[in-house]
């Protein structure tokens, strides 16, 4: 047992790190740094009680340290200021253009016989920075999304999204990754969590064809 809460403490601190580096993106520096305070201030509380086994005084005064501790962090955690939304503009740069996801206009341009791909993402998403880097930001697929004038329009789910959870609710799903391809002619094909590249680049290969 003692290995196990080892094991589990180092986990536990990996999960917090990816958090930390989640929330840098959408916080200031300075509300960040409260909040590591914050849960430096938490351990030091409950080590103290953990050590005070006889002193029921500094028990409960290190019980109450960690609540404070616990109600700041999350209260300065729940209060950061969102970043501001790039609606309109490109997305990220890479080797494939995106642009910022509009449903109406993805729409709109499925009718007009384009092809459209659509990727739900997030910061915290670990499945989605797996997918991007071993599949979609490769040369293979960028030169599909090339050859095919694939549309690609990328979606940001990192700060949550009223507009965006209703899209996935339509297409039935309720988490990401998700990714789609709007077919002229055809039902839009929903891939599945774990993209492939060959089978992503044969997707798209085949709506073109049939959209000639």
């Amino acid at each position: 047992m003692e290995k196990l809460r080892v094991v589990m403490g180092f986990l536990l601190a990996g999960a917090a790190i990816w958090l930390f580096y989640v929330l840098a993106a959408q916080m200031g520096r300075e509300r960040l740094a409260f909040i590591e305070l914050a849960l430096l201030a938490l351990a030091l509380f409950v080590w103290i009680r953990h050590q005070a086994l006889r002193k029921r005084s500094a028990k409960n005064l290190a019980l109450l340290g960690v609540v404070s501790s616990i109600a700041v962090a999350v209260a300065l955690a729940g209060g950061a200021n969102r970043v501001p939304s790039t609606e309109g503009s490109e997305a990220v740069e890479g080797l494939i253009s995106w642009t910022t996801f509009d449903r109406q206009e993805a729409e709109n341009l499925a009718l007009e016989d384009r092809l459209v791909f659509v990727d739900v993402t997030a910061d915290w998403c670990f499945t989605c920075k797996v997918n991007e880097r071993l599949v979609l930001e490769t040369s293979e697929v960028a030169d599909a999304f090339e050859r095919y004038s694939v549309i690609a329009m990328k979606a940001d789910w990192t700060n949550r999204s009223d507009d965006i959870a209703d899209y996935l609710a339509d297409h039935g799903r309720y988490g990401i990754p998700f990714y789609m391809l709007y077919r002229p002619g055809q039902e839009p094909f929903v891939f599945s969590e774990l993209l492939n590249k060959e089978d992503l680049i044969g997707v798209i290969r085949d709506a073109a064809a049939h959209s000639e």
